[in-house]
Parts: C-alpha cells; sequence; structure tokens
C-alpha cells in the first residue's frame, strides 16, 4: 500500500478506521475534527466568543492528542497492516478457488500467482533463484513469522494441481520442489507427497491422467 498507510497516522482514528473498520476508529477521527473545528472557528473566525485560557488549553489538548495518536498508532501500524494484508490474501485465495473449481484455469492461474508474488515479497523469495533477501539464505531458513501459512501453501499447492490438471507437468514439478523447499510447508507433507506421487505416476503411465485428473 505504499505510503498511503502512514498518512493515515495523521489524522487520529483514521488509520484504525481504514485498516480496522474499526467504530472506535470513527468516533475519534470525527470527534478530533469537531474539536479541531471548533478552536479554528474559536481562534479565527469568531476571536470574541473563546476565552483565551480556555482557548489555548483547547489547542494545547489538540496538539498533545495528536502527537499522541500518531505515535502510539505508528507504533502498531505495521501489525495492523499486516492483518489488512492477509485478509486480502485469503480473499484472493477463496476467489482462485471458485475460479479453479468452475475450470476457469486462466483467471485461477493469475490469481495464484498474484498471491504467490504477495507472499514473496514478504519474505523477499526469490521464484526463480529460491533465494531469500530478508536472511541471505534460501527459503530453508528463510520463513517470517508473519506470513499466513494456510493461505501461503495452500495458494502454491493449488498452484501445482494446476499446472498438472492443464498438462504442464514439468512447471508443476518445479513448483511443487519449491514448496517443498518451504519449512512452513513441513504440515503439509501428506498432500505434498500425494501431489507428487500423482506426478510420478503421470510421468510413468501417461494414460493415466485422465483418470487421476478425475478423482483429484
Amino acid at each position: 500500500m505504499g505510503w498511503l498507510p502512514n498518512i493515515t497516522c495523521m489524522w487520529p482514528g483514521l488509520a484504525r478506521l481504514w485498516l480496522r473498520g474499526s467504530w472506535v476508529g470513527l468516533t475519534l477521527a470525527i470527534t478530533f475534527g469537531i474539536l479541531l473545528d471548533a478552536a479554528i472557528v474559536l481562534t479565527w473566525i469568531w476571536p470574541g466568543w473563546g476565552e483565551g485560557t480556555a482557548l489555548w488549553l483547547l489547542w494545547t489538548f489538540i496538539g498533545v492528542s495528536w502527537v499522541f495518536f500518531a505515535w502510539a498508532v505508528y507504533r502498531q501500524l505495521s501489525p495492523w497492516m499486516d492483518a489488512a494484508d492477509g485478509q486480502r490474501n485469503q480473499d484472493l485465495l477463496r476467489e482462485a478457488q471458485g475460479e479453479y473449481l468452475r475450470g476457469n484455469w486462466i483467471a485461477a492461474e493469475a490469481l495464484l500467482r498474484q498471491l504467490v508474488d504477495n507472499y514473496s515479497e514478504v519474505t523477499g523469495y526469490s521464484e526463480v533463484t529460491g533465494y531469500s533477501e530478508v536472511t541471505g539464505y534460501s527459503e530453508v531458513t528463510g520463513d517470517r513469522a508473519d506470513v499466513d501459512v494456510s493461505t501461503d501453501v495452500g495458494a502454491r499447492l493449488m498452484q501445482v494441481t494446476l499446472y498438472r490438471r492443464t498438462g504442464r507437468h514439468r512447471e508443476a514439478l518445479g513448483a511443487l520442489e519449491r514448496l517443498e523447499r518451504l519449512e512452513r510447508a513441513a504440515s503439509w507433507g501428506f498432500e505434498i507427497r500425494q501431489e507428487r506421487r500423482r506426478l510420478i505416476t503421470i510421468e510413468r503411465d501417461p494414460d493415466s491422467e485422465d483418470e487421476i485428473s478425475r478423482v483429484a
């Protein structure tokens, strides 16, 4: 999302509202706006309506509140953005699953590729070289705790299955090998082994591909 989330820190409640859909954020943003408008009106539009001390206290409260909330929200921004990104990735995976089940292979592949690219950006991992900029090593040791494991591995495994079902066995094997190198894919070992057995069976007996595709 670039620099936009950082700008939301400049208005109390806005980041919480935008990234989390929080009613508290909305209330805080509106309240701050009302106080700021009142201070501006009493200072420059109808200066005679506000007493000097009360007006000074109002501006002081606004300034202190602005600094406090900007600092507090900036500290929370990264986990909030991670949560928002995780939700978007889950929505992408559900959309890809829908396209896959309808047999729209091109649309499903585009969505899965976008998902894999999203997670590659999180880890700094290159799908081509197997190198992680985060750690300086391969993805075997390049896992990140903030990666949504089920969505990431599920998307990669579905990508392997899609390649197999569309007859692109070499690409399926390459994607499967990259998936096997992921430490976070260890809990998906059964599904990964099943997919490898299917690919090996098809390689040995090409006539079995149609039968395998009907059941998996």
